[in-house]
């Protein structure tokens, strides 16, 4: 699989980024583990306890290190800090924060929740890969995951097993969706819905639609188009022009965390992010 997802000769030439939608089945033969039992694989993982285990471990070892940099009992094993940007900067509270944080997330725990992904149906999903390339090689920007298309598969143990089940939500609307999505063996007498009004009378509300920019390149954010440099800086003009007409601030929803980091990303390397900041009381990374 890493030989997969490190290989950068399916990057086109004079490009630095390939985005492909998989099937599990696609993926499983293009990382040469379709002769894994991923079912037995997963189990095992499971009953053996191996994940918290390795965690204990690394609670341990980290202790033990910090007891020798103290001056305490020598260390059973050391393990390498993994250095932050804010260690860089010499943030010291910061930067012990994230390494708490480091420490505690457990990398295997991430690859047997995306092992027992690949054990969904072809049509229950698909496996997103990107891959950038940065100095002639995979960066760490590169990601993969599966993309759940059908929630019933999750969601039919609740169902089984609860007595009842509620869903709260504040954008719930329209009910349908989540009907036919969650509960489609669920005879229809058997759900109820409820709601308030809203806190927002209908005078105060203006939903508008912009075609194009304040340069008039036009706003496409489709799948094809939404990472296009020129799109985004369109959209920071945009955001930009309209911060100047808001008194009072304002707040700008993305499709996704990994979409803002896009256009977070790009903004930030044009500047365009200290112009829009200028507005924003404060900056919420997640």
């Amino acid at each position: 699989m890493l030989d997969f997802l490190q290989d950068e000769d399916d990057i086109p030439e004079g490009q630095q980024r390939l985005v492909k939608i998989m099937t599990v089945n696609d993926f499983l033969f293009a990382t040469s583990i379709d002769n894994v039992n991923l079912f037995q694989l997963t189990e095992f993982i499971q009953q053996s306890g191996i994940v918290k285990k390795l965690n204990g471990f690394v609670d341990f070892c980290v202790k033990e290190q910090e007891k020798e940099n103290s001056g305490g009992k020598a260390a059973v094993g050391k393990l390498p800090v993994k250095k932050t940007k804010n260690s860089l900067k010499g943030n010291e509270d910061e930067t012990q924060e994230s390494d708490v944080k480091y420490r505690q997330m457990s990398v295997l725990g991430r690859i047997k929740t995306f092992l027992v992904s690949l054990t969904n149906a072809n049509k229950d999903g698909r496996v997103y890969v990107e891959k950038c390339r940065e100095g002639g090689k995979i960066s760490g920007d590169s990601n993969v995951c599966f993309v759940m298309l059908n929630p019933e598969v999750n969601f039919l143990p609740i169902l089984q097993e609860a007595k009842a089940v509620l869903l709260l939500g504040g954008t719930m609307k329209p009910f349908c969706h989540f009907t036919q999505q969650l509960f489609p063996s669920v005879p229809r007498q058997n759900l109820h819905y409820f709601e308030c009004g809203h806190v927002v009378p209908p005078e105060h509300v203006l939903a508008l639609a912009l075609a194009k920019g304040p340069s008039g390149k036009p706003l496409k954010f489709t799948f094809q188009s939404r990472t296009n440099t020129d799109t985004i800086d369109e959209l920071g003009r945009t955001i930009n022009n309209i911060s100047k007409l808001v008194p009072e601030g304002f707040v700008l929803f993305f499709p996704s965390f990994g979409y803002k980091d896009v256009i977070q990303k790009r903004w930030s390397s044009t500047g365009a992010l200290a112009q829009i900041c200028k507005k924003v009381m404060r900056l919420h990374l997640r």
